[in-house]
């Protein structure tokens, strides 16, 4: 299990507990308006004698349909702004972890990310001032064979992470571009141990 996996565990866990609090809230007031929304139909049915039993079914049925629909778009979008969150926290604890850890999370992504060639790396001031000294060593010792980056000396304004510069060509491998890449993956895997077995 890589650092990243643990990390995104330790948050869906957290998230569980949050995510407990704000579907009860969610489905409380989804409840409250269905049952008003019954209440209207009920009231409407009682003051509708005159009209056909059909029609005051019809009624009936639409309002009920509506508060359904009301009450599975309040817990969609509940869902939704708890993916959301975690995802912020993932990414936000990330940028938040102690130096060993945080470089070596660095060493895993450029492991993956790097091509065959000579690049660059290039980091946010704070990161190139934190770097530890035997970073370029660990990071040539983890790039496959064939691939080779050098620390620059330049600095980028990025949240986190970095970037690899191939000439011309950039492969942007700051943590909030990884994460809009694998928004979908990492929603996914969240949405599975957040809800499961809740609708």
């Amino acid at each position: 299990m890589t650092g990243l996996d643990k990390i995104i565990e330790e948050i869906i866990a957290d998230a569980k507990k949050e995510a407990g609090a704000m579907l009860s809230q969610a489905r409380r007031q989804a409840d409250e308006i269905e049952e008003k929304a019954l209440e209207e139909a009920k009231a409407l049915a009682a003051s509708a004698e005159s009209r056909t039993s059909k029609q005051l079914d019809l009624i009936k049925e639409a309002f009920e349909s509506n508060a359904s629909l009301k009450r599975r778009q309040e817990l969609l979008e509940a869902k939704q702004a708890i993916l959301g969150e975690t995802l912020e926290k993932a990414r936000l604890r990330l940028l938040s972890l102690p130096d060993d850890e945080y470089f070596s999370l660095c060493l895993q992504i450029a492991a993956k990310k790097a091509e065959a060639g000579q690049g660059e790396i290039i980091f946010n001031a704070r990161d190139k001032a934190r770097l530890p000294k035997d970073f370029s060593k660990r990071l040539e010792e983890a790039l496959p064979d064939g691939s080779s980056l050098s620390i620059s000396d330049e600095t980028r304004s990025i949240d986190g992470g970095f970037l690899i510069l191939y000439g011309e060509n950039v492969e942007n491998c700051s943590l909030k571009s990884i994460f809009r890449d694998m928004r979908d993956e990492f929603v996914d895997i969240a949405k599975d141990a957040l809800f499961r077995g809740v609708s």
